[in-house]
């Protein structure tokens, strides 16, 4: 059982500043540049965190969509857990002693934050059905008739890992070895790089303006085990932009442009 304040720990020591991840996702226009080189080492980290205990043997994350960070594996089961809102208040009030609207104004809080952060770190909204695989309701059964039913549910084929799931497990090991790698590493933490792995086989991907690092991404990642073979590629894109009137002198023509440039875009 591993609860998302281990890997908040983990993180921290590894020097990643989960505070202020955190905070520049409730205060609107505080994402920086650099706090989204933050963002991607923290995601890395949390990924090869996460995989790294998943290869050892069973495991039970709580906290923050986690299941978020193993996308493609398929024994996966992604749980969501409910209590209603009346309950949730009645039990805010009990533990910390809050009157009633304290503890509502509290609890909507902690909602748009935890929202926020989803949708900062991942792009969609936590609440999405689609997300998980089962949702439990303790409005009418206990804690503890819950986790057996989830339990038994566990056993089931649908959540066995297959050579196939194994091997998605490993590639986003590997994968997220090889961009925490280049996160810590001073000639390439500054980099947006993404980074994906297939049976050995890694892609690092940079942007133009980055291009002066791309000959020091195979120094950085020759120690690391596991790869058996690198290929480093430039990033591109396509970009179509439709307006009524064309104005070349219009300051949204002259961002796609910049926006075009940068991505080194068609």
């Amino acid at each position: 059982f591993r609860p998302i304040q281990d890997l908040i720990e983990a993180a921290t020591q590894e020097g990643i500043q989960v505070g202020k991840l955190e905070m520049s996702t409730i205060k609107p226009g505080a994402f920086t540049q650099r706090l989204a080189r933050e963002r991607d080492h923290y995601l890395a980290f949390s990924r090869a965190f996460l995989c790294e205990r998943a290869l050892e043997g069973d495991l039970i994350y709580y906290g923050r969509t986690g299941h978020l960070l193993l996308p493609g594996v398929d024994h996966l089961m992604r749980v969501r857990v409910v209590l209603d809102l009346e309950h949730r208040i009645q039990d805010l009030m009990d533990k910390m002693g809050l009157e009633r609207e304290k503890a509502l104004r509290y609890i909507q809080e902690v909602d748009e934050d935890r929202a926020r952060w989803v949708r900062s770190m991942y792009g969609i909204a936590v609440e999405e059905p689609i997300n998980y695989d089962i949702t439990v309701n303790l409005q009418k059964i206990s804690a503890g008739n819950a986790a057996a039913a989830l339990v038994a549910a566990a056993q089931l084929p649908d959540f066995q890992m297959t050579p196939a799931s194994e091997k998605a497990l490993r590639d986003l090991h590997l994968g997220a070895r090889a961009r925490l790698a280049l996160a810590r590493d001073t000639r390439t933490h500054s980099a947006a790089l993404t980074v994906r792995a297939d049976d050995g086989i890694v892609t690092v991907g940079y942007r133009p303006q980055d291009s002066g690092i791309a000959d020091e991404i195979p120094r950085v990642l020759d120690p690391l085990d596991g790869i058996r073979d690198l290929r480093i590629t430039m990033a591109t894109a396509n970009m179509l932009w439709i307006q009524e009137r064309f104005s070349p002198a219009s300051p949204d023509f002259e961002k796609v442009v910049q926006i075009a440039t940068k991505w080194n875009a068609a």
